[in-house]
């Protein structure tokens, strides 16, 4: 038992009063080791063991049983007990407080240790004592090394990358150096800002827990006793405290604070367990609530914005793609005396169009799906222009006289039958209209608009609702000018092209 201020030993005093600097003292002050200290009665010396709690006697006050004197803890005199030496009787201390005597990393690590593995000893030691300031210091030292160990390495490099590359220079063995001037600024900056988030992170989970605690049970002490015990439990945070992994191990460190400052806010306080876990829980509730209900609340708020787009850009069409398509048989016309291909595969082979432009990018047919004479459009695409001359021929030679329409991938070509040079404006050439063979078992995935490539260059498009009533406005324009009704879009498949009824004369 030594004096706090001077270090000097208590033993065998009467006086309450250190002999070397005038401090006064009380045994209650200080913790000792079960039955290792005598507490002997100031008339007549008869000895008594701490057997309680704290190493103190128990009760604390009574009459003397060899003397008829009433005598208190604090009045005996002590003296280690037989086979104990002075170091031997202390009870546990907060190591974080002995940084003097023990070197500060060994006091700090000691400290986080017991904050780790016994945060109700640490507690217990730091019962007798009161250090605020201490406690704060000890979480804004811990926090600083994790954030200086774990994270910012990391982030020190990714910074630095960023700002070399915004700079215009190369990755290379000077790249901090020359980053340096800006890198430097912005971890400081960093790292101050982390702190006092953490700073004020455990003044409001103090008052919040400290209110409670007055609501549901009868703490032991006040406020500060409450920081001391948030402050000293976030020690727990050091096991983030590996360079780059810092980030990973962050949620097992903050949730490990947790459990280790319910059990020490109910030792320091002297509260039941349960009242200690309503008291320290309810603010990191309240948070994680927070965040789920803003993540579901930006999730939903998401998806209901981008839904209309979505569903534009899984169930529409493209009036873009259908525009390359009219340009690409118009040109076609142009060198063909007015004349659409035989097939559409020509469009590809002749250099009109990519094959990738015969598979519209919102349905679920690939170029592999849509078969050109024994192959597929994939694979006649990589052919030599020799043989994909030969499948053309064959393809169009497979379009029957009299053909209204044919289909190839996502596209039925309605040109047939009259000249691309001199066709009325308004007659249809093209419709992008998904291959139903390549949509099959795709659930939900179906066009909502549809787009029709125009004689005149134009494209237009309307509702798939509304395809009906446009196809009889086209159909009757076809009729005046002595063409055929084309049939519905999808009926019209890869090898079944729709062809004019025959005409029976009276």
């Amino acid at each position: 038992m030594h004096c706090r201020n001077c270090e000097y030993q208590l033993w065998n005093l009467r006086e309450r009063r250190c002999p070397e600097c005038g401090i006064p003292f009380a045994p209650s002050e200080y913790d000792f080791v079960v039955n290792s200290v005598q507490f002997c009665c100031p008339h007549c010396e008869q000895v008594y063991y701490g057997t309680g709690e704290r190493g103190h006697l128990d009760p604390q006050e009574f009459d003397c049983v060899s003397c008829p004197q009433r005598v208190r803890m604090d009045d005996m005199v002590l003296r280690p007990a037989p086979g104990f030496e002075d170091a031997d009787t202390a009870g546990d201390v907060v190591p974080w407080l002995e940084r003097d005597k023990r070197g500060r990393f060994k006091a700090w690590f000691s400290t986080i240790g017991m904050a780790l593995v016994g945060p109700v000893r640490l507690m217990q030691a730091h019962r007798s004592v009161v250090s605020g300031g201490q406690a704060w210091w000890f979480a804004v030292v811990t926090n600083l090394v994790v954030l200086t160990v774990g994270f910012l390495p990391l982030f020190a490099f990714q910074v630095a990358l960023i700002i070399v590359m915004m700079r215009g220079a190369g990755p290379g063995s000077g790249m901090f150096l020359s980053a340096l001037p800006f890198l430097v600024p912005v971890l400081l900056g960093m790292a101050v800002v982390s702190i006092l988030m953490l700073l004020f992170l455990i003044f409001i989970w103090g008052l919040v827990t400290q209110g409670i605690l007055r609501l549901v049970a009868q703490p032991e002490g006040d406020l500060s006793r409450t920081y001391e015990a948030l402050c000293y439990s976030s020690g727990t945070n050091a096991i983030a405290a590996v360079p780059v992994c810092g980030a990973y191990l962050a949620s097992i460190g903050s949730l490990w604070w947790i459990v280790s400052a319910v059990l020490m806010v109910k030792e320091r306080q002297q509260v039941r367990g349960g009242q200690a876990a309503l008291a320290v829980l309810t603010l990191p509730c309240i948070a994680a609530l927070g965040l789920i209900v803003v993540f579901v609340g930006m999730l939903w708020f998401g998806v209901n914005q981008t839904q209309p787009f979505a569903m534009n850009a899984v169930a529409g069409s493209s009036t873009e793609e259908v525009q390359l398509i009219v340009v690409g048989v118009r040109e076609y016309a142009e060198a063909h005396e007015g004349n659409g291909p035989g097939h559409a595969v020509e469009l590809v082979g002749g250099g009109y169009l990519d094959s990738y432009d015969l598979v519209a990018s919102n349905s679920m047919t690939y170029e592999s799906d849509v078969p050109v004479v024994d192959a597929t459009l994939e694979a006649y695409a990589a052919w030599p222009r020799p043989r994909q001359r030969r499948a053309e021929q064959v393809a169009a030679s497979a379009v029957p006289v009299g053909a209204i329409a044919h289909r190839l991938g996502d596209f039925v070509f309605t040109y047939h039958g009259f000249d691309l040079r001199d066709a009325d404006a308004r007659l249809w050439i093209v419709i992008e209209s998904w291959d139903p063979d390549a949509q099959m078992g795709a659930v939900g995935i179906q066009e909502t608009r549809i787009a029709v490539g125009i004689a005149d260059g134009t494209v237009t498009e309307f509702d798939q609702d509304q395809l009906a009533a446009k196809l009889t406005e086209q159909n009757a324009l076809r009729e005046t000018l002595g063409l055929p009704p084309l049939p519905r879009p999808r009926a019209v498949r890869h090898g079944k092209p729709a062809v004019a009824e025959p005409v029976n004369k009276p």
